[in-house]
């Protein structure tokens, strides 16, 4: 590792965990006891280091097509240099491989919660066994 350099990371921490948590003020700490399903918490997953992954959806203007090997992770930085798919570790310890287009939005398809609407490409699918947020709920941009 150079000295003043950022290390590179091809696996990182998701950064979403607390996303939809009514913070005000203080900062809060991930607990085990927040997670609502740990056997569907996304913990870690590989993270995109190549600008040349395929796939990638993503807005053409993303400091995410830019900004690679970064230590937190959210679908925006899921990679796909795994046979288009990557893996992810979950709360409970376990881990799986998953297709790209299964984790991400493609700004096409659905979303997986029923509700009908297409999120922005890049985002969550609302997947039930891919919580980015403790609390179960989906992440929105």
């Amino acid at each position: 590792m150079l000295s003043g350099a950022r290390p590179l990371f091809g696996y990182a921490m998701n950064s979403k965990s607390l996303n939809n948590e009514n913070i005000s003020g203080n900062v809060t700490k991930l607990k085990s006891q927040m997670v609502h399903n740990p056997s569907a918490f996304v913990l870690f997953s590989d993270v995109r280091n190549r600008s040349a992954e395929t796939p990638f959806n993503a807005d053409p203007a993303s400091v995410n097509l830019i900004t690679l090997a970064t230590p937190h992770c959210y679908t925006t930085r899921f990679s796909s240099r795994h046979n288009q798919g990557g893996n992810i570790t979950f709360s409970d310890g376990h881990a799986a491989y998953f297709k790209y287009q299964y984790v991400v939005a493609d700004d096409v398809k659905a979303s997986a919660d029923g509700s009908g609407a297409i999120p922005l490409a890049g985002h969550d699918l609302g997947q039930s066994d891919l919580n980015w947020d403790a609390n179960g709920e989906r992440v929105l941009p």
